[in-house]
């Protein structure tokens, strides 16, 4: 008695791109619901509902048997993560006053990031050297590397009051240019850090 195998999954193989496509899957359908359903903006804000359903899919994973999901690692990001998100903001940005403003957003995002980024590593490895913290093994590039880790802000709360409040153009599109370029500055001051650990 031999069987013939039509379909068969090999779920190792595919778990990976499989789990992040739910992952992404899911947000986007959260995203055209919150968009079309009309008084859930009232109820609750769109992150918080994005959070939740996070939190529900984190839930879900937890109480199946099944194994862990995939650790997030820089393919991962880069590949599967980053992408829709710079399409998306691509997409809905006005073109016409971001490259209006672009030597002065650029200016903002280039250099809050560094000033940021220094002067998060400086102040944190200075305050790495107090004994009393007991966090001397720590040298100067793991907290400059740090620093330009989180040094990134996003102002997506600013720009929510900003959008409600109807604040000039030019205002919002400076911080809504600030914030998208200096996630990308912020990635790009890491990689040199990197090499050098």
């Amino acid at each position: 008695d031999t069987r013939l195998h039509v379909f068969t999954v090999d779920y190792d193989y595919v778990q990976i791109p499989y789990e992040v496509t739910l992952w992404i899957l899911l947000a986007s359908l959260a995203k055209i619901g919150f968009h079309i359903y009309h008084r859930l903006p009232r109820l609750m804000p769109e992150s918080c509902i994005l959070i939740a359903i996070g939190a529900l899919v984190g839930a879900i994973i937890f109480a199946s048997d099944h194994k862990s999901p995939p650790v997030m690692n820089t393919s991962i990001y880069f590949l599967y993560l980053l992408p829709p998100i710079v399409l998306e903001e691509g997409y809905f940005m006005p073109t016409r006053p971001f490259f209006e403003n672009f030597g002065s957003i650029l200016w903002w995002s280039v250099l809050g990031s560094l000033l940021n980024s220094f002067g998060i590593g400086l102040s944190l490895y200075g305050v790495c050297q107090i004994e009393a913290f007991s966090l001397t093994d720590l040298n100067l590039l793991q907290n400059l590397l740090f620093g330009s880790m989180i040094s990134a802000v996003d102002p997506v709360a600013a720009l929510v009051v900003f959008e409600e409040a109807s604040v000039n153009e030019q205002l919002y599109m400076m911080i809504f240019g600030e914030s998208l370029l200096n996630d990308g500055i912020t990635v790009v001051s890491s990689f040199p850090l990197f090499g050098l650990l």
